[in-house]
């Protein structure tokens, strides 16, 4: 009747896995001589702490499930190539993760040139693109836009130093921005 008390099957409180206590034993001493070879062996292929102890778990958590535990010959060789298989599965899930996340380049909405309009305007291309529509425009607007963007004028200043009104200089930076973006609009 010993013997018998001795395979009788229980449930470990961490894993919930049904086992019995040769199981158990066994897995013990696999755990004891082994532990410690895993360990390095999962620092060489897992940066972080908390997956190493995870995936270490899983490993042990595999031998006690496995059906014919008794019968095997427990080696180092053994559990890493369990904690290979494990290691492979989390990738394969990630990557399906992932590809879940993956967006088409065609749905998405991207200007032709790749540039956003800053980077346009940025680089030499956009320099002489707007030094071209800055030539092109009236003289007031060329001042006026000059010593709002580039002096740091207010409207009201622009207004007392040009001798126009307020409105007037709103009307002139308006004009230059539009043609400004009218011609980066074209570009990209």
């Amino acid at each position: 009747m010993g013997n018998i008390a001795a395979f009788k099957k229980k449930r470990n409180p961490e894993t919930g896995v049904a086992v019995t206590r040769a199981k158990e034993d066994i897995v013990n001493d696999i755990y004891k001589k082994y532990n410690d070879g895993l360990r390095r062996y999962l620092a060489r292929h897992i940066y972080s702490v908390e997956d190493r102890d995870e995936i270490a778990q899983e490993v042990f958590i595999r031998l006690i499930r496995h059906p014919k535990l008794e019968e095997l010959e427990p080696s180092m060789a053994l559990l890493c190539k369990i904690a290979s298989n494990i290691i492979k599965d989390r990738f394969r899930r990630q990557a399906v993760r992932k590809a879940n996340a993956h967006v088409s380049m065609t749905a998405m909405d991207l200007p032709s040139s790749g540039f956003s309009p800053e980077q346009l305007v940025c680089s030499e291309e956009g320099i002489d693109v707007m030094r071209k529509v800055y030539n092109n425009l009236d003289k007031n607007c060329q001042r006026a836009f000059t010593l709002h963007r580039f002096v740091g004028l207010t409207y009201a200043q622009i207004a007392k130093e040009m001798g126009i009104s307020k409105r007037t200089v709103c009307k002139h930076i308006s004009c230059a921005v539009l043609k400004m973006r009218e011609k980066i609009g074209e570009i990209i």
